[in-house]
């Protein structure tokens, strides 16, 4: 079962300033059988890390792993599987009034809902959820107001009818911040030698030379968990700005890795350092940036190699000098003997003695 996120960006942003842990629900409703993709599905995932999963296919709330089966009392997932099937029923009569409102009749069309939630280290507690269609964000719920804001001109017939109901949004500011960060709870309590596991990341500095300028790379990988700070600093007080997206992505063993790249005129006496905080590590891990350079003894070797490339072409064009005018002085000599041998043979006496 392969699922395409319509919120790429929301999984590629992070926390740069606090440790936290997040639940998310990706809910998935085709409007026709689609090959490889159920018609409904639900997939769950705690710190990016897969959690469980419902699909119209099985009809039954599923963990990833077998500790939660084992650890996690079956009540739990019979009343994920009670949510996962009202969802079911409410969301194929939610695509099909999207497609009533976007005018559709034979499109294959997508809707996904996300929800998220996240618990900080302090106690404070975020989320939202969002609602797409076709690949297009079309609505978000803000909690904080109590209100949810049409982003397309037909999603304001659906959040006027939602708004207007005072206990639709209850409803989902409950969701997030009470029955999912319940769920949260549940499965740390469980699953904390998995999920509350640290382990340290390690650091591969490397660069690319251009015309004035050195692109530097600090590929940060294999850390867990997924939360982390990484930035170049110039002389160890300047942070230097980063034009390139820094995205945090999935290892298969459950870690994470990034990369950070920066443009810079390097000069002399200035150093750059790349610099990690995480969770894992007692203090920021501070990296430094080493130009590669040519030392004496390799430029030495290299003007000696090339004079004796030079001298050996030199050499070798000499010989060939050589033998082609060697060649060609007894190619003269063979062809002034016949060219004799073929005057006499052709002179007046000889033909009259053979006559």
């Amino acid at each position: 079962m392969e699922i395409q996120p319509l919120f790429v960006l929301s999984l590629l942003v992070y926390c740069v300033a606090c440790e936290r842990h997040s639940l998310r629900y990706f809910v998935t409703t085709t409007s026709v059988p689609i090959p490889g993709l159920p018609m409904f599905s639900i997939v769950g995932s705690i710190d990016d890390m897969p959690l469980g999963r419902y699909s119209s296919e099985t009809g039954q709330a599923q963990p990833f792993y077998k500790w939660m089966e084992k650890k996690i009392k079956p009540e739990h997932w019979k009343e994920m599987n009670k949510i996962a099937q009202y969802f079911e029923s409410y969301h194929k009569n939610f695509i099909g009034l999207l497609k009533a409102l976007f005018n559709q009749t034979t499109e294959n069309n997508i809707l996904q809902v996300k929800l998220e939630c996240e618990l900080h280290n302090d106690g404070t507690i975020n989320g939202g959820e969002e609602f797409g269609y076709d690949g297009k964000e079309i609505i978000v719920f803000d909690k904080k107001r109590l209100v949810f804001i049409p982003l397309t001109q037909e999603a304001q017939i659906i959040t006027q009818r939602w708004n207007v109901n005072p206990g639709s949004a209850e409803r989902h500011k409950a969701l997030i911040e009470h029955h999912c960060i319940k769920w949260m709870k549940t499965y740390f309590s469980h699953g904390n030698n998995t999920l509350e596991r640290k382990v340290p990341p390690k650091v591969k500095i490397s660069d690319r030379q251009l015309d004035n300028a050195a692109k530097l790379h600090c590929h940060v990988y294999g850390f867990y968990p997924q939360t982390v700070i990484v930035n170049w600093v110039k002389n160890g007080v300047n942070e230097v700005y980063s034009e390139e997206v820094k995205q945090i992505l999935p290892n298969p063993d459950g870690t994470y890795q990034v990369s950070v790249t920066v443009e810079v005129i390097p000069k002399d006496g200035d150093n750059y350092t790349c610099h990690v905080t995480h969770s894992s590590l007692d203090n920021t891990m501070i990296i430094l940036w080493e130009p590669r350079r040519i030392s004496t003894d390799n430029l030495v070797l290299g003007v000696i190699i090339s004079i004796i490339t030079v001298l050996a072409v030199v050499i070798l064009a000499g010989v060939g000098i050589f033998i082609y005018k060697s060649f060609s002085v007894q190619h003269h000599k063979v062809s002034t003997e016949e060219s004799k041998q073929s005057l006499e043979s052709s002179s007046p006496t000889t033909l009259l003695n053979t006559s």
